[in-house]
This record gives structure tokens, C-alpha cells and sequence, in this order.
């Protein structure tokens, strides 16, 4: 049985994902794949909890917990999903469709997401066959909208001034020629490559993601200091092919 935000409900409403695992330093993540299945979203930022992580069509790296995911949609509206990542799990909490503030409503309904993977594949390891996770995807479409709805509100946004200073990041990885955003916004170079980035010394830190075709996202979260260089490097891991 679905509700409606196109989530099953019931038993098994939770969608388990066994995806890429990859540790590092003992932190495990599962590498999810997002898809534009209408071709409305196509190159929407996806933000998780604020934090910029990708754009649709790129395979983000998610580590273990809760996340809220906020993806940008026709009509100034949010496709909001979340997830929890578990080990090599991940689950489907749900999904639901957000108003911009200050904009028109529509009675609005979200199709259900999908959630699909190729065939696991096989390779030998020193003589021995070993299981090999398989690409996973999120499929998820744009909105429907129907009629104009009379509901609506508007939320004073708070605007907060600062004296802006600069730090100093020095971006690489492997492979080069990643393209580079900071807080969401994309710098318009490629690694390697040194960048001034402002900031204000109430909130001296700077989400950093590198994405190159063909790989997996790298995202950092950077702590400032004025005038002071701060290295980033990033090991691209490539994503699996569909046989």
C-alpha cells in the first residue's frame, strides 16, 4: 500500500539498499546513484541538511546516519527524501514535496521513487570467486502539478551581515580535472587549482565537493582561517559500469 508521497507503508515500507560499502577510518558509506527519471531534474543540486553533495545524475558517497535530502524542482518546489544509512544498508524513510516561501501553491502530488540495481557480478581473488556490489540508483521523477492551491504563507527570511574574510584552499585529486563547488556554488575551475574563498568568522567553515564524470563525488567540510591555506585532496573512485 502506498501513501501519498508514493512511499509503501506497512512492513515494508523500508527499502533496503545493500550498496557499494566503502570504509574509510573505520567510517562506512554507501554509494547511491541519483536519476532523473522524467528529465525535469536534471542537474538540481541536491542538499543534504544544507550542505551541498551533488547534482542529479551524480553518485554521491552517503556515510552512516540520517539524511535529509532537499532537491530543487519546477515551480520553485523541494523534493524532499530521506534516508538512513546502516552498515551496507540504506532505507527509505520517505519523501514529500515543499513549497518555495513566498511562492504560488498548487495541489501537487510526488511519484513514487525507484530504487533498482544491476545484476552483482563476480571477480577472482587470488584464486578465490568474490561477490562484487553492484551499482545501485535513486530514480527520482518532478512533481505533478495540478490546480492552484489557496494555501500559501511567507517566513521573514533573516538577513545577517558580515565583515567577509578570505581563506585559502588548495584543491586536488585523482584523477585531475574535477570540477569544484564550494557551498553549492560551482567555482568555474578544475583541480588542481588554489582558490580564495570568502567567509564570515561567525561561521568559518566551507563545504567543498569535487565531481568528475564517470566518478563518485568527493565532499569535504572545511574549517577557515584568514588568509591561511587549507589542502584538499580527493581519490575519485570510478562508478561501476552496467554490464
Amino acid at each position: 500500500m502506498k501513501n501519498r508521497f508514493g512511499v509503501t507503508s506497512g512492513p515494508g515500507a523500508l527499502l533496503a539498499v545493500v550498496a557499494s560499502v566503502l570504509a574509510a577510518g573505520g567510517v562506512r558509506a554507501a554509494t547511491v546513484q541519483f536519476v532523473d527519471s522524467g528529465g525535469e531534474l536534471a542537474g538540481q543540486l541536491i542538499m543534504d541538511r544544507g550542505e551541498y553533495i551533488g547534482s542529479m545524475g551524480d553518485a554521491v558517497e552517503l556515510e552512516n546516519g540520517q539524511h535529509r535530502l532537499s532537491i530543487g524542482a519546477p515551480r520553485d518546489y523541494t523534493v524532499v527524501v530521506e534516508l538512513t544509512v546502516r552498515g551496507s544498508g540504506v532505507f527509505l524513510n520517505g519523501a514529500q514535496t515543499e513549497p518555495g516561501n513566498c511562492k504560488p501553491q498548487f495541489e501537487v502530488s510526488l511519484p513514487p521513487l525507484g530504487l533498482t540495481t544491476d545484476a552483482r557480478k563476480k571477480h577472482h581473488s587470488k584464486g578465490k570467486e568474490k561477490e562484487a556490489p553492484a551499482r545501485w540508483t535513486l530514480k527520482i521523477a518532478s512533481p505533478v502539478f495540478g490546480s492552484p492551491s489557496p494555501r500559501g504563507a511567507c517566513a521573514q527570511p533573516s538577513m545577517l551581515d558580515c565583515a567577509k574574510q578570505t581563506g585559502i584552499v588548495a584543491v586536488d585529486s585523482k584523477p585531475r580535472g574535477a570540477e569544484i563547488w564550494v557551498d553549492g556554488k560551482r567555482q568555474g575551475e578544475v583541480s588542481p587549482v588554489t582558490l580564495s574563498v570568502p567567509f564570515c568568522p561567525s561561521t568559518p567553515t566551507a563545504s567543498v565537493v569535487l565531481h568528475r564524470s564517470g566518478h563518485v563525488n568527493c565532499k569535504k567540510t572545511l574549517d577557515l582561517i584568514a588568509d591561511q591555506k587549507v589542502k584538499v585532496a580527493c581519490a575519485l573512485p570510478p562508478l561501476a559500469k552496467s554490464p
